[in-house]
Parts: C-alpha cells; structure tokens; sequence
C-alpha cells in the first residue's frame, strides 16, 4: 500500500486491477452506492468482485434499466477475507462478492486469484467537477468495518422493477447468457462500466459513441491476452465471442413492457444443481425452511431384537431347505430337472 503522505491534492489511490475491471474517473452513481452502503475503500474489494460489480450493469443492455443496490444484494452475499496474520479483515481485498446459493444468474469462471494485485497501486488525479458529488470516500488505509447491510438480502417482492428484473435474469440465464457474455459485452466495446455515463448502455451506438474510453479497438490476440486476466478461459481456446450481446442503438424492449413469455420462472438452483420452479407470479413464494435433520432412529429394545433375529434365523433356515430340495431334483434326473419340480405346490 503506498504512503498517503505521498499523495497530492485530488489524487486518489487505485489499483491497476480495478480499472483493468472497469473503473474510471468519475465513478458511476452505482458503484459509489455500493461503497457507501457497505462502507468501503475500493481496494477492500477483491478483483473477482470488481468485475462481478462491472458486470451488474449488464442490466442497462440486456434490460434496458439502470443496475440497482437492492438487484445487486438480492444476488450476492459477502464473504470476508481474512489477513493470514492476524484474526482481522485484510485491508486489501476484505471483502469478495459471491452468488446466493440457489439464485439464478448467468455463471462466471472466476479466476482463483489475481496474483499481486495489491501491489499495483498508483495515483491517479480526480479531474472531476470539485461541486460534483461522485466522488471516491477520502482515503484511509485500513481494512472494512462490517455493517448490517452486509448480509441484508432484500425480497424480491420489494418492487415490482425487481421482481421483473430478476425473472428476466432467469429467462436471459435459461437461454445461454454467460458471465463471459457479460465481460465481452463490454470489454469489446471499451467501455469502463463503473465510470459515470449519460446515456445506458443500450444506447451505445459503435466505435464513435463517447462511451468509449478509447475509439481504439483491441486486435484478437489482444483480446485473448487480457480477458484470461479477469476470467478463467480454457488454454486451447484464444476466439472469444459475445453469443448474447447488448441491445445497441436504442433497440429491444423496455423491462415493464416485456411479454409473459419473455419473463422466466423463478427458480432456485440447490447446491444438487437441480432446479425447482416456483410461481412465476410478480410476488415471489416465502423462502423454504431448511430441511429438518433426519432423526436416528431410537435405540432397539431387546424384546425388538430377539424377534429380529428370529425372523433372520427363519429366512435361512427357508434358503437352506430350497437349495437342498433342488439338489435332489438335480441328482435325482442326472440331466435336466422336470419344469414341473420348480412350480412344486408350496405347504
């Protein structure tokens, strides 16, 4: 972590894993949200998070709105990191993002680890609007303090924008929409996500638009080279394409004009991997109780174990005289028995 003393007027610290994850000055409404609701510096966010927050914003493409704190609480809890010295959170990276068991969303391979991403840290001056108030929190080198909001999870029967935002989720997710569709929905058209934009993502118009950070297009090598940074891609594969791209210049239809058919059902996915419809209604149904724990059966009394052993000694005793008379059927006819010997009459 570099010395605050260090650091001029208007400069903030970043790390090169957060822009390379899609952050740019100024910050979107969205992102710094986030930071406030759980109290964070964005170095307390993991890489894998970063990109999961980017991500979110997939709601302005695909679903035509922007992304909101109570979509977002609603599909991921946190997870702490802990320093390995000490029994307290990690300043860097103290907190990582991770799917609700049993909450549908398009799947991402996440990378296991961004190797020395808390080394690459560096100033960078804010040229914001100094009366703008999106703005990064003052810096402070310390790890997150944990608030209530981090394991509040909102029920989809919040908002009717919710409950339609998240059975669309399920119906984009059932069709193949991927967390690398995701990326590449974005990482392709070089825009940083979590910078304030004017216009949704759906707008985007081509390489002109100023959404862009750069009118630059990035070759396929390059492409190949820096999307294995953010997401596990397998070693043989080096073409990479968005299968369920954005909606662009304008096109698709608004979230609450949106057909039954075009809504999934709401499923919750167990960690079996099955899946459970439920009502695909506007409410969702109350969250299930875990299961009970299967009781052990009582201990048998010795009158219930004697009579156990009884019927085993029965059984096979019945076995043991069953061989015997087809021995003598055997032994009996030297060759084939008679077909009549098995339908012997039984008493």
């Amino acid at each position: 972590m570099p010395s605050s003393s260090l650091r001029q007027d208007n400069e903030m610290v970043l790390t090169k894993a957060l822009v390379e994850r899609g952050f740019s000055f100024p910050p979107s409404d969205f992102f710094l949200e986030i930071l406030k609701a759980y109290g964070l510096q964005p170095h307390n966010i993991s890489p894998n998070s970063v990109l999961a927050i980017s991500n979110v914003t997939f709601c302005e493409g695909h679903l035509r709105v922007t992304p909101e704190l109570s979509l977002f609480q609603y599909y991921f809890t946190r997870q702490e990191g802990e320093n390995p010295q000490s029994t307290e959170l990690a300043t860097c990276g103290s907190i990582t993002f991770m799917i609700r068991p049993g909450h549908v969303y398009p799947h991402t391979d996440r990378r296991e680890s961004a190797r020395y991403w808390s080394g690459g840290f560096f100033y960078l001056k804010d040229v914001s609007d100094p009366a703008s108030t999106r703005k990064l929190p003052p810096f402070k080198n310390c790890p997150a303090t944990e608030l209530p909001t981090w394991s509040h999870c909102p029920h989809i029967s919040e908002s009717l924008q919710l409950t339609r935002a998240v059975r669309r989720i399920c119906k984009l997710t059932e069709e193949g929409l991927t967390g690398k569709d995701l990326t590449l929905s974005w990482f392709t058209k070089r825009i940083q996500p979590l910078q304030h934009r004017d216009r949704l993502m759906f707008q985007y118009t081509g390489r002109d638009d100023p959404m862009r950070a750069t009118k630059d297009n990035l070759s396929a090598d390059a492409i190949d080279k820096r999307i294995r940074l953010l997401i596990k891609i397998p070693r043989e594969l080096h073409v990479h394409v968005c299968n369920k791209d954005i909606h662009m210049n304008g096109s698709g239809t608004a979230l609450e004009a949106l057909e039954e058919n075009e809504l999934g059902t709401l499923l919750r996915v167990p960690s079996t991997g099955n899946t459970d419809p439920e009502a695909a209604s506007e409410a969702e149904a109350p969250e299930a109780s875990r299961p009970a724990k299967r009781k052990k059966p009582a201990p048998s009394s010795p009158r219930a174990k004697r009579a156990r052993e009884v019927l085993s000694t029965a059984a096979t005793r019945k076995l043991e005289a069953e061989k015997k008379r087809l021995s003598l059927i055997n032994t009996s006819n030297k060759g084939q028995p008679a077909i009549q010997h098995f339908f012997k009459p039984s008493g």
